[in-house]
């Protein structure tokens, strides 16, 4: 870039002296004096851009810093030079050069590809209260390659000072170091660059907390977990703290389980919840979750997958978050327990937490369609949606693996008990005998006998999604469960099960038809 401008332009048109640019337009007879302020020159371009580089051409523009003309490839700067050369580099913003961005799933780890045979030196950090050391010992004979050694540093520094191996001439930024060795070496030669600086970016925020509690899980949990973690913002500390206390036990089984349980939960939870549920409320779930799990009589039914989404969950949809799970236990597992099966238990709930809780089922005297627990029993009415909500609580609460299905619209009116709308409907489904099986809530009804299910074939359709039958997971399915009270929040995954409720129809017409 020339210090001083050119008489001419290359293509031969007289050049306007950046230092007072006249202008023929009334707009500015008096001519503007430049650079009184780069906003100025811009206002200026903006009445008379033609005339801003000494051209009339009409695409006379403003990029970045520069005011240029793409035909005479001439443009002024903000400080007043006026340049020449490739299009490209007139407009240089608009060509971003130094920098890659990398857009996908941040628990992707991006690396260089490693070498195809070993590097024939070692390279590792020590460090002290006050030092970092990298030492550089050869392994073999060799040469130097022709870009500098490179080693993240353990921790960010500010301030950096070299103490020892400045004649290697390294440079040590905040976060890495590289030393530009060059020539032969021979096997068992040691280089060592100590230094010092001021670590930067205090653990606020739970962050090697975290990565202390991460070395203890399963590999494959670590990569989802840091993802959530990552997502937590300022509750960081309480999620971690979450898992270092349920690992905290003197059975190792038991110790795993809860870990293994913790991890899955803050994995798969939607970011309102990464960024708002405390340690606590964490810790009494999976706590509850596991004495259910080893207390129920059916116990060796429940898988490991069962029990993690069917059991362990905190909540179902999109409701207040509610700590619902002692208090269920204490009012209704040991009756539960009595009952043969999971099936019956939850039958026997369904006939019971009802009359108990005094909760009853209301189209307008709910205040909202989604109501937790808590808030279904203090108004006394819930929806179907809030029903279900109960239910699944309390079946989990005693170790029966439920969740929430549903349909966002029925595909033809008149189709509750009462023939009254032909809206959404939510209900319950729990897990028993080897699958899942569907119970109204608040109904006296045995399994797979509500008042929906014959109406089913005809009021639902696979292909609309409106007209689908949902089931609600706590894992990520790419699948949301649509809450007709809140459709644009995707928070809660599902599964679509439209097939298997169209099979199951299909499979008890069968057994009736042979039965007569």
């Amino acid at each position: 870039m020339p210090e001083e401008a050119p008489e001419q332009a290359e293509n031969g048109r007289k050049w306007v002296p950046p230092k007072i640019l006249s202008c023929r337009k009334s707009l500015c007879k008096q001519g503007l004096r430049y650079p009184p302020g780069y906003s100025d020159a811009i206002q200026w371009l903006g009445m008379c851009c033609r005339r801003m580089v000494g051209c009339s051409h009409a695409n006379s523009r403003a990029v970045g810093n520069r005011v240029a003309c793409l035909r005479c490839k001439g443009a002024i700067t903000a400080r007043g030079e006026y340049i020449t050369g490739d299009v490209k580099s007139i407009l240089g913003l608009l060509w971003d050069r130094d920098v890659v961005a990398f857009y996908g799933d941040p628990a992707w780890e991006a690396r260089m590809p490693q070498p195809a045979e070993a590097l024939p030196w070692t390279q590792r950090f020590s460090e002290t209260e006050r030092t970092t050391t990298l030492t550089i010992t050869t392994t073999a004979a060799g040469n130097w390659p022709s870009r500098p050694v490179m080693a993240r540093l353990p921790n960010r520094l500010d301030k950096v000072r070299i103490i020892e191996g400045g004649q290697f001439k390294p440079v040590v930024t905040d976060n890495f170091i590289l030393v530009p060795l060059a020539g032969e070496f021979q096997a068992g030669e040691t280089i060592r660059i100590v230094f010092e600086g001021i670590r930067r970016l205090p653990d606020h925020d739970g962050l090697k907390q975290a990565e202390a509690v991460l070395k203890d899980l399963p590999a494959d949990a670590v990569p989802g977990l840091r993802y959530a973690l990552g997502r937590a913002g300022a509750n960081r500390s309480e999620l971690v703290t979450s898992l270092a206390a349920v690992g905290a036990t003197n059975d190792p089984g038991e110790c795993n389980a809860k870990q293994k349980a913790m991890a899955f939960l803050i994995t798969h939870m939607p970011k309102s919840d990464l960024r708002s549920l405390r340690s606590q409320f964490l810790i009494d779930h999976v706590d509850g979750a596991w004495l259910a799990r080893t207390k129920a009589p059916w116990r060796a039914e429940i898988s490991d997958g069962l029990f993690l989404d069917g059991i362990l969950p905190c909540a179902c949809l999109d409701e207040q978050r509610d700590a619902w799970r002692q208090d269920f236990q204490k009012r209704f597992a040991q009756r539960a327990w009595q009952q043969a099966s999971a099936g019956e238990a939850a039958c026997w709930l369904n006939r019971t937490i009802f009359k108990e809780l005094n909760v009853s089922y209301h189209p307008t005297k709910r205040p909202k369609p989604n109501q937790n627990a808590s808030e279904s029993i203090a108004a006394g009415f819930a929806s179907c949606t809030g029903l279900s909500i109960l239910l699944v609580d309390a079946c989990r609460a005693c170790g029966i693996p439920a969740r929430i299905a549903g349909i966002p619209a029925w595909k033809v009116a008149n189709t509750d008990g009462k023939g009254q709308h032909g809206g959404n409907h939510n209900w319950v489904e729990i897990y028993h005998d080897g699958s899942w099986h569907c119970l109204g809530a608040s109904e006296d009804s045995p399994l797979d006998k509500t008042w929906f299910l014959a109406r089913v074939q005809e009021a639902s359709d696979a292909g609309q999604w409106q007209h689908s039958i949902y089931a609600t997971t706590w894992q990520n399915t790419g699948l949301t469960f649509p809450m007709v009270w809140n459709l644009p929040n995707t928070t809660v995954s599902a599964k679509n099960v439209t097939a298997d409720y169209l099979r199951r129809i299909e499979t008890a017409a069968q057994t009736t038809t042979e039965e007569q």
